[in-house]
């Protein structure tokens, strides 16, 4: 049975730690804009508090109830947006901001906190350069797991300022793909350049269930035939052996029969015919125990062949 799990609320925006910055600021640019477009923008182009100049050209800060109607709107967007920065950090991180009068001063200082400066964000670039071309996809792996690797790797450069194309991530995902997706591959790659992330997932993932499904009918099938033909040997097996024990034991009676008339020949009491008879039968079942099929590598095999000629 499958749990069924909450997503993220849209009442509350997500909380930042240490290490979802990434993560916090999409979803924070949605959750502001959600509040209102204009306090978003107020994040890019500033709020300044209004001001006034006198005749002497002296500049002075504006008294809250001298402002204008335009002035007190931008400022209330300002407040909308700051007091979500404010309640989505820590108590350490809220002493960095505690003193912003706007919200694109508070989302600065938390972002170069979080990505650094400019040498910061390109000494991460090259570390995420190098996870993306170390990226592969394991034999046990599945696509899931693959998409959600890459997918961490392409949104931490793009919160870095450097986005990935869908073909980079197309082509990267062929080339890191295991051998038991070879024939997909070459089918796909006439459309690579065409083709979104998305849809070769989907497409992968549909191979992928097949693939499986596959494997587990002809494992069933392949079983079943190794099986019906291991106990017809083992029948086979079995009349041999009795034919073997029957002329053994003729023959073995016909040689006490002769010794006995020659009068040199007793039977001990520890040792009798019957006894010599079992022991023989039981290293012939032995011998026939030891020499086991095992047939997991081959079906292994056929599967793979089977699966890879399937369009």
């Amino acid at each position: 049975m499958y749990s069924l799990r909450e997503g993220g609320s849209v009442s509350k925006p997500p909380l930042l730690d240490e290490s979802n910055y990434s993560y916090w600021k999409a979803r924070m640019r949605a959750f502001i804009k959600a509040i209102d477009e204009r306090a978003w923008r107020l994040i890019l182009t500033e709020w300044t508090h209004p001001t006034t100049t006198d005749n002497s050209g002296n500049v002075t800060l504006k008294l809250e109830e001298t402002w204008l109607t335009d002035e007190d709107r931008l400022a209330n967007y300002n407040s909308k947006a700051l007091n979500v920065v404010f309640n989505v950090v820590d108590v350490n991180q809220f002493k960095l901001i505690s003193t912003c009068e706007s919200t694109k001063e508070a989302w600065e200082i938390l972002q170069i906190a979080h990505e650094g400066t400019t040498a910061v964000k390109v000494s991460k670039l090259q570390i995420l350069t190098t996870r993306f071309k170390e990226l592969k996809m394991h034999e046990d792996d599945c696509i899931a797991n693959f998409n959600s690797k890459l997918c961490d790797i392409a949104n931490e450069s793009f919160a870095l300022g450097e986005k990935y194309s869908d073909t980079k991530l197309v082509r990267k995902t062929l080339r890191s793909l295991p051998e038991k997706f070879a024939y997909k591959v070459a089918a796909i790659e006439e459309a690579v350049d065409s083709m979104k992330l998305d849809e070769l997932m989907g497409s992968l993932r549909t191979f992928e269930l097949k693939f499986k499904k596959d494997k587990k009918e002809n494992g069933m099938t392949f079983r079943s035939g190794v099986e019906s033909q291991s106990n017809q040997e083992e029948s086979e097996d079995e009349g041999e052996l009795e034919e073997s024990l029957a002329r053994l034991t003729k023959n073995f009676k016909k040689i006490l029969k002769k010794m006995k008339k020659k009068g040199n020949f007793k039977i001990s009491l520890g040792l009798g015919s019957r006894d010599l008879i079992l022991r023989v039968q039981n290293k012939l079942t032995q011998i026939r125990r030891e020499e086991e099929f095992n047939a997991e590598s081959v079906m292994d095999m056929v599967i793979y062949k089977q699966s890879v000629q399937t369009p």
